[in-house]
């Protein structure tokens, strides 16, 4: 308590109808009872994967259950907003690839999902599905083609221009949400020291081109970048070693 909770280590965010100057007084009244102390160092992040990261384990389960990770931008990175809008385009709704070409077309899987995570000296892209066991092997192949294919081909014009609006919309209504204000505040000023502001996001996010997006992908998406972990009905490991290597 006493190296952790220190007044250099503590960020107050408050969205609200609240008078500044009054909660600034009674923040005050608290912290001049706290322990000035220093702030806290971590360990500096050092990427040293320099091939796949496979972790398989069988289980008799009814689905098999598989989550993809590739090393990705940290928060500071400007890159970060093409990051964001390939983890839509790859899979963070349901007009997205992975959805349409894994449950809608081939019916592999009920859900499957991308996301960007981003900490202050690393990030990390993930791609998560639960698929019917007996079609396992396929589901894996065609996420590996569809990645290969952005890096190859990149996307379409409306691709982007859906991807934008989602977030676009998505950031704006997040906004009129007290508690999404707050956090938004707080995580800005703890990794930033900055609150960055709803209209440098947008402007950011409308900046970003069509080949911004594949020059990411070919960044993020390859062998040597990838770590990936099943459990349920795993195929051989020497399987998905040779699927992932069509990333090259």
């Amino acid at each position: 308590m006493r190296t952790n909770y220190s007044s250099k280590n503590i960020v107050l965010a408050v969205a609200g109808d609240v008078s500044a100057r009054k909660l600034q007084k009674l923040v005050l009244s608290y912290c001049r009872k706290l322990n000035k102390g220093k702030c806290n160092e971590f360990l500096t992040y050092v990427n040293k994967q320099k091939r796949p990261f496979i972790k398989l384990k069988n289980k008799k389960i009814e689905q098999t259950h598989m989550a993809i990770g590739f090393k990705a931008c940290s928060r500071l990175d400007p890159e970060k907003y093409k990051a964001r809008l390939l983890s839509i385009i790859v899979g963070g709704n349901m007009s997205s690839r992975l959805f349409q070409k894994i449950r809608e077309k081939y019916g592999l899987a009920y859900a499957v999902n991308a996301h960007l995570n981003q900490y202050i000296d690393t990030g990390s892209f993930e791609i998560q599905t639960g698929i019917k066991n007996k079609n396992v092997c396929k589901a894996v192949q065609l996420i590996m083609k569809e990645l290969k294919k952005i890096k190859q081909y990149g996307i379409t014009a409306e691709e982007l221009k859906m991807a934008k609006e989602y977030i676009i919309g998505q950031t704006v209504l997040s906004m009129e949400n007290t508690k999404s204000s707050m956090i938004k505040i707080g995580e800005n000023m703890i990794t930033l020291n900055r609150v960055v502001s709803l209209d440098e996001t947008l402007d950011q996010i409308k900046k970003v081109k069509i080949e911004d997006i594949q020059e990411i992908a070919c960044r993020f998406f390859s062998p040597h970048n990838i770590s990936l972990a099943m459990i349920g009905d795993c195929p051989d490991k020497k399987f998905i070693l040779e699927t992932i290597e069509c990333l090259q």
